[in-house]
């Protein structure tokens, strides 16, 4: 069936079964430029919550202000997140991932690289409520173990750490 690429208007043929709806492209490149023309991606439509820029609809935060708070954090004593309950150090820890995603995912114990976790030598529990995370998540602090070794650190003190 002669169809026309409703880009460039070139006529090319196609089966009568791929001919369900009333657009046709010759090419990938040609329905993505189609479609980019009639479809735009999103504007920012929302103001960040901490300053007057204006961000996408996804987002909350511009990116300046985004990259202040990853920088405050490090101020933050262990005080700030100490809230009753089983999560009250995960933001700790995320931060702690954050700064080791770079490192070579390994376990620093066995080599094992199918799945590592980020350990704290020093317990969390262990520093005062006025240690900063900026001491908590030092890197002379942190490790990557594989699940096996991270369990044996926790509950043995792995030596060798």
């Amino acid at each position: 069936m002669k169809v026309k690429c409703s880009y460039c208007l070139k006529d090319f043929n196609k089966m009568p079964s791929q001919c369900r709806s009333d657009k046709h492209f010759c090419c990938k490149s040609h329905a993505a430029k189609y479609n980019n023309l009639h479809s735009p991606k999103r504007h920012c439509t929302k103001v960040c919550k901490s300053c007057t820029s204006l961000v996408r609809s996804n987002r909350t935060y511009c990116d300046t202000c985004l990259q202040e708070s990853r920088i405050s954090i490090l101020s933050n004593t262990k005080g700030q997140y100490n809230n009753p309950g089983p999560n009250r150090y995960r933001s700790i820890r995320d931060h702690a991932k954050s700064l080791m995603k770079n490192e070579k995912q390994v376990c620093s114990h066995c080599s094992y690289s199918k799945h590592v976790e980020v350990c704290h030598i020093k317990s969390i529990s262990d520093f005062p409520d006025s240690a900063t995370i900026a001491e908590i998540n030092a890197l002379t602090n942190l490790t990557l173990l594989c699940p096996n070794h991270h369990w044996e650190l926790d509950h043995s003190g792995l030596s060798g750490t």
